[in-house]
């Protein structure tokens, strides 16, 4: 999950999915668990909403190696996905039971980002080649006093691309492969944020690459990237 709140640059295009093992040849006999069938399953076997706690591993980016302990708790209608001194995720259920983003807190950059509406992060029930696309807007604000820094628009695209096995530090798992781009128009910046994730079945996520391209109007923009991966 990530938080584009400084602004930036489109990219030219999106980069290439990475995520999974290469699908093998159909002669070649498996030697493991078949991924996860590619028919519909419910967002909450995807992503269970119940309380877990657990250790992520920065595989690629600023601190490779470390670790970052997160958790996921209640707080009244909502979720709160934390993880520790980078990010908090605010997620509820839609009426359908698809989970959709309200709100992002950069804890590094000590900025909140609210979207209305909110943006879609699984479907009610996922299905692979689904796609998802629309806009909501966006307000930038401090995340100590709650003083407006800025505002625009996000169009999103949100695919889920297939099912695959994701070998992580904690194992090996069947996963959802699902794509999202957001493209970020704001007063004083732009930014293009690809985000790639993996769900586990009864798990949740277990890996995730951010691609941010930015730039501030009237500066040179920048690149990061960064992966991590459930480590227990």
């Amino acid at each position: 999950m990530a938080i584009a709140s400084a602004g930036g640059c489109q990219a030219p295009a999106p980069p290439p999915p990475v995520l999974g093992r290469p699908t093998p040849p159909t002669t070649t006999a498996p030697t493991e668990a078949a991924a996860p069938a590619t028919g519909p399953i419910d967002a909450a076997t995807l992503f269970p909403l119940q309380p877990r706690s657990g250790m992520m591993r920065i595989m690629e980016g600023p601190q490779a190696g470390k670790l970052l302990p997160f958790e996921l708790e209640q707080a009244d209608d909502h979720w709160v996905l934390t993880l520790q001194g980078r990010q908090r995720v605010y997620l509820r259920q839609d009426p359908q039971g698809g989970l959709v983003i309200f709100r992002e807190d950069d804890l590094t950059e000590q900025v909140q980002v609210e979207y209305d509406p909110a943006l879609p992060m699984l479907p009610a029930r996922v299905t692979v080649g689904s796609v998802n696309e629309g806009q909501a807007r966006m307000v930038v604000r401090h995340l100590v006093s709650g003083a407006p820094r800025d505002q625009g628009t996000c169009h999103y695209r949100v695919q889920i691309l297939k099912t695959t096995q994701v070998d992580v530090p904690a194992g090996t798992y069947p996963a959802y492969i699902v794509y999202a781009v957001r493209d970020i128009r704001l007063a004083l910046a732009q930014a293009t944020v690809v985000i790639e994730t993996a769900y586990a079945p009864g798990v949740g996520q277990v890996a995730e690459i951010v691609h941010q391209q930015t730039r501030a109007l009237g500066l040179v923009g920048g690149t990061s990237i960064q992966r991590v991966e459930l480590a227990r």
